[in-house]
């Protein structure tokens, strides 16, 4: 077997959605290529959808030191903290892309979680703010408005309530599900 004909097999099986098997056969062909970048992301990525976090951040962190100004390598990794719930490392590695692209929106959500669910709201709201600057959605509001609400500014999160409402189309179902 060709390690080329083990990617292309595993790679078939990952968009079928049978990431185990793309795991075993992307496994393989790690054993002609190990350092081979590709393979790790897919490795790393299988395993992410499989619920091995900690394989995948493994891979993920070999993956940065080989690549270590790919900014998407760094929030892939810091997506894999959120995941497992591990707040301040997820902060680090989007810390990170934010001082290398301080304009990078892509970070100003997932810094604003992870504060708003470590208690540091102020700093949630810092970056939440941030993105209603530019190109806001229903959530961000709803997400702003449980951080000025969890922080005691109950008039401002009303208002980041009702401005998420309005921008859903007044879907009052959307909001209960998504409040609750």
């Amino acid at each position: 077997k060709s390690f080329e004909y083990l990617e292309k097999m595993g790679y078939c099986y990952q968009k079928m959605g049978k990431f185990n098997k793309a795991i075993e056969l992307y496994q393989q062909a790690e054993l002609f290529d190990k350092n081979k970048i590709w393979l790790q992301k897919k490795l790393g990525y299988c395993f992410r959808k499989t619920g091995d976090y900690s394989k995948a951040i493994e891979y993920y962190k070999n993956i940065i030191k080989s690549e270590p100004t790919d900014l998407n390598n760094l929030a892939y990794l810091g997506q894999l903290y959120i995941d497992i719930e591990d707040y301040e490392s997820a902060l680090k590695y989007y810390y990170k892309v934010e001082y290398e692209q301080p304009d990078n929106m892509k970070v100003y959500r997932p810094i604003g979680w992870c504060s708003f669910v470590q208690g540091k709201y102020d700093i949630a709201i810092k970056y939440f703010s941030k993105i209603l600057e530019k190109t806001p959605s229903k959530s961000d509001y709803l997400n702003i408005g449980h951080s000025y609400w969890a922080s005691g500014r109950l008039d401002r999160a009303l208002e980041a309530y009702r401005e998420a409402v309005r921008i859903s189309g007044n879907n009052k179902v959307w909001f209960r599900e998504t409040f609750f």
